[in-house]
């Protein structure tokens, strides 16, 4: 039988107040910019900008990538990389459901493995997780749950099609 390993965030913090408490977490593990992964609709609710306010409280400047679908495809992985690269952000907050959780888990192995996320198809080809010590650079993850049912992040798989495919392909 095989031995699998199975990563779950090591820390959480819930409850009334805990994003100011992130923020300041955040801060104190010495980042300071971030690529913010999310969906349009929080942005228009105004979610967005108070993440990126109490963030900002904190010396942490925030860049928004809100150019994504539902269910990601391979492509909006790719252009929040380049943004992420673009801007030299040096952690990624997931904010949101599971689209914006599993774009930016793509982002965050594709930033460190210096792959595309078509690389890294099929189950765990990526080699390295997203703070190996033998990685080019440690990349942290950070996410900002919706509701309290959003689950997508604490797992590592995630699909994104093609977008010239009308199914992902399989491992």
């Amino acid at each position: 039988m095989t031995t699998t390993a199975f990563l779950i965030p090591p820390v959480n913090l819930m409850g009334a107040g805990c994003l100011g408490d992130a923020a300041k977490a955040i801060h104190s593990c010495g980042f300071r910019k971030a690529l913010v992964v999310t969906a349009p609709s929080l942005v228009r609710l105004g979610i967005v900008k108070k993440v990126c306010d109490l963030l900002a409280a904190h010396g942490v400047e925030a860049v928004v990538f809100d150019d994504l679908q539902p269910n990601p495809m391979a492509q909006n992985v790719t252009d929040g990389l380049s943004l992420l690269r673009d801007n030299a952000c040096d952690f990624v907050i997931s904010l949101g459901g599971g689209s914006p959780h599993d774009c930016a888990k793509g982002i965050a192995l594709v930033a460190v493995n210096g792959r595309t996320i078509k690389d890294d198809e099929g189950l765990d080809p990526s080699g390295k997780p997203q703070l190996a010590d033998d990685a080019p650079a440690d990349l942290c993850l950070a996410a900002i749950y919706r509701l309290s049912g959003d689950i997508s992040f604490p797992g590592w798989p995630a699909q994104f099609p093609d977008q010239f495919q009308s199914l992902p392909r399989s491992p």
